[in-house]
């Protein structure tokens, strides 16, 4: 099956994009997972430093790092991990996806792709295209940088 992101929008002068493979896709996510239990542990770490209340803190510390984390996905394509991989989420036109893309994929997308036991997810398994319902739903790719 030939992965290669082939639509008729793809803007003259912009060659076909390589579609990340799952385990690409997966490594990216073992990676942000792992950055972010680190980012929770610097949560605890700060609350017992400066006395505070530790669920205060560590909620604080993890809505900064994900706020940070949608900002890079919008303007980058890119998480940490998809950073370190080589991969990232571009528009089925082969564009950066914006702000507007990012919340649809990210929030709203990946709620839905994680409802009904991750179904979503593991839809890429099969997708000829390796897109997960977050992906259709926003209309994004994730491609080999």
């Amino acid at each position: 099956m030939d992965y290669n992101v082939v639509t008729d929008d793809v803007p003259e002068g912009m060659s076909a994009l390589e579609i990340a493979s799952v385990g690409q896709r997966f490594g990216a996510f073992l990676v942000d997972f792992v950055i972010s239990v680190l980012v929770g542990v610097v949560g605890l770490i700060a609350a017992s430093a400066i006395g505070g209340d530790v669920n205060v803190v560590n909620f604080l510390v993890s809505i900064g790092y994900w706020i940070v984390v949608l900002v890079m996905v919008a303007t980058r394509g890119q998480s940490p991990g998809k950073i370190a991989i080589g991969i990232k989420i571009v528009k089925t036109d082969g564009r950066p996806i914006g702000f507007g893309t990012t919340l649809l994929r990210e929030v709203i997308g990946k709620i839905i792709s994680s409802i009904i036991i991750l179904l979503g997810y593991i839809w890429i398994l099969f997708d000829g295209q390796r897109q997960g319902w977050h992906d259709k739903i926003a209309s994004t790719y994730v491609v080999k940088v």
